[in-house]
């Protein structure tokens, strides 16, 4: 898991996909672990088992939240134009 939080460190944007199928601690843990560092993005569709919980760190963190997929990943796109 060092490797992965390294690649985590270095990267620019860190987009976070939620699945309603899945309960992801994991990928809990680095919402939590980088959620101040002004770099996420985050989509947790309903269904999710801690939709609540992603969404009040979103809010703290004024991190961008979205439920839809599809929505997510053009407002990624758009990120990574401003970036480019």
């Amino acid at each position: 898991m060092g490797v992965e939080l390294d690649a985590l460190d270095a990267a620019d944007i860190i987009f976070m996909y939620f699945s309603p199928n899945t309960k992801s601690p994991i990928s809990l843990l680095e919402l939590g672990l980088y959620a101040n560092t002004k770099k996420m993005l985050v989509c947790c569709p309903d269904g999710f088992w801690r939709k609540g919980n992603v969404e009040v760190v979103c809010e703290r963190f004024d991190i961008p939240l979205f439920n839809n997929l599809n929505h997510a990943t053009e407002y990624l796109i758009s990120m990574i134009s401003k970036k480019i």
